[in-house]
């Protein structure tokens, strides 16, 4: 009984130990709020990457993948169709993308992969990353009125039958249809006498192309005028070419509005493969949050992109999702024996982007192992705390014993008040924490505003809010870890404190 009232009156009257449970509490509070915005981070990440890819993917070698799709499907079907709940073929191939907008032509490299939009959105969430169809079916056909849109600036710059001469000046101006409530582009001519000169170039450079090159890529471009017709080809233009944050507003512009007309340049298939050029009008966006693929990633329909590459049947992967993702490996495992490796990846998307999750998970635990030095450092203040109380102490340790203190009883003094102070430390440091996670929204909002300066910036995230997500079991490690070190801080002194000898403790203090 009398260790308990000892550690309670230490406890009220000693400030120093209110100075070892508040670096305990910060250690506890700091750790918990960079794993749960850690977490967040990951998790957040890992959700779109899985969205956007799918469970399981078999992959093709090179651009021109393999023929005899439907094949394919048929055997993937009959080795492992029990665990799968859905697959799409895809076509993913480098390209460029080629915007008139304000007298200038702004060349893009892009991603562009051709999908089945209903296959993909049950393979995946690309349903949920378009910005105009989120969570409806997704469709690449060009509306009515979006059609008439592109036809009109297109006969007005001359332009419907000759896709490679640059148009006049645009000035776009967004406006509101009220009929069906998508966005359309009017166009304005430059006013007279202003001018711009443009050069007639092949998108990919004059420089080490000879003549005959020259000649067969215009005859290539007279013959993909009749893939390219004015109304039927729609594209999802990534949204960060279509759109920019408006610094004074904190909102998205959008800049190329639905209906634009853009051009692909994209190569043919084949062994001697030349660009092929195609004109699509803009029907949706893609928007992620991940800006490596808002920037990149331009989705067409997989028939458009077969016509346009010349490519039949053919497709470059099979996205496959799984009823039950713990079923991947075996999965892959047997779709490893259906498909030589020489040719045929197949893979997880987690082992597809392996590096990625690595450095995240690397760099978190290299993270939480540094922060968790902090609280280690809490454990030496207590150490030396405790050293001093017992130097302090040793009369009245002297006068325990001799009153019939014993050894052990001496020693439990100072672990439960080690215990004590950890345990309180850790207990206010997890509430502390969790409440500035719960409103860590807000906590930045503020400091945001007190120092001038955006602590989390959403251009570069795209994040609407910061993420978080809180781990119970990382909780209890971190506040279970904290009350641990202060334990075993307090081990020594309270050794020293059982080996002193009663008459010697009272001596030295006279």
């Amino acid at each position: 009984m009398y260790k308990w009232l000892l550690v309670y009156r230490y406890l009220r009257t000693r400030r120093i130990a209110a100075a070892s449970v508040l670096s305990v509490t910060l250690g506890v509070a700091t750790l918990v709020v960079v794993n749960a915005v850690m977490t967040g981070f990951a998790t957040e990440m890992r959700q779109r990457i899985r969205g956007i890819l799918s469970d399981v993917v078999v992959q093709g070698g090179g651009i021109d993948g393999f023929a005899d799709v439907d094949r394919h499907l048929r055997l993937i079907d009959e080795a492992v169709g029990e665990y799968v709940e859905a697959m799409t073929p895809v076509i993913e191939t480098f390209g460029l993308l080629s915007i008139d907008y304000l007298g200038q032509t702004q060349t893009f490299w892009v991603q562009i992969i051709g999908v089945d939009p209903v296959g993909k959105a049950r393979v995946g969430e690309f349903a949920e990353h378009l910005v105009v169809q989120k969570g409806r079916v997704p469709s690449f056909e060009v509306p009515a009125d979006l059609r008439a849109v592109e036809r009109v600036f297109l006969e007005r710059e001359g332009i419907l039958g000759d896709l490679h001469r640059p148009s006049a000046r645009l000035v776009p101006q967004l406006g509101l249809n009220g009929r069906s409530g998508v966005r359309t582009v009017h166009f304005e001519r430059p006013r007279q006498g202003e001018t711009e000169e443009f050069l007639d170039k092949n998108p990919f450079g004059d420089s080490g192309l000879d003549r005959e090159a020259t000649q067969q890529q215009k005859a290539l471009l007279e013959l993909d005028e009749d893939l390219a017709h004015a109304d039927s080809m729609g594209l999802v233009l990534p949204y960060l070419i279509a759109a920019y944050r408006d610094p004074s507003s904190g909102r998205d512009k959008i800049v190329i509005p639905l209906g634009y007309p853009v051009r692909l340049v994209v190569p043919g298939s084949g062994r001697r493969p030349q660009p092929r050029f195609a004109r699509f009008a803009v029907v949706d966006y893609f928007k992620s949050g991940m800006s490596e693929y808002d920037q990149r990633n331009c989705y067409v329909s997989i028939d458009d992109l077969r016509r346009i590459r010349g490519m039949g049947d053919r497709a470059t992967a099979i996205q496959i999702k799984l009823k039950d993702y713990s079923k991947a490996r075996l999965v892959v495992a047997k779709l490893r024996q259906l498909f030589p490796p020489g040719y045929y990846q197949v893979a997880t998307w987690e082992e597809l982007q392996g590096p990625l999750l690595a450095a995240v998970d690397t760099e978190r635990r290299i993270l939480t192992i540094l922060l968790f030095l902090i609280i280690a450092v809490a454990g030496f203040g207590i150490l030396a705390i405790f050293s001093l109380i017992v130097v302090e102490k040793t009369r009245d340790i002297g006068i325990l014993k001799a009153l019939g203190a014993s050894d052990s009883g001496a020693q439990a003094i100072f672990l439960t008040y080690g215990l004590t102070l950890g345990a309180l430390g850790s207990a206010i440091g997890t509430f502390l924490g969790l409440q500035i996670v719960w409103n860590i929204d807000r906590i930045e909002r503020w400091m945001s505003t007190w120092t001038g300066h955006e602590i989390f910036d959403r251009n570069l995230y795209y994040f609407d809010q910061i993420p978080t997500v809180v781990e119970p079991a990382t909780v209890c490690a971190v506040a279970i870890g904290a009350t641990a070190i202060a334990l075993l801080a307090s081990v020594l002194p309270a050794r020293r404190a059982a080996r002193l000898r009663a008459i010697e403790a009272i001596r030295h203090e006279q």
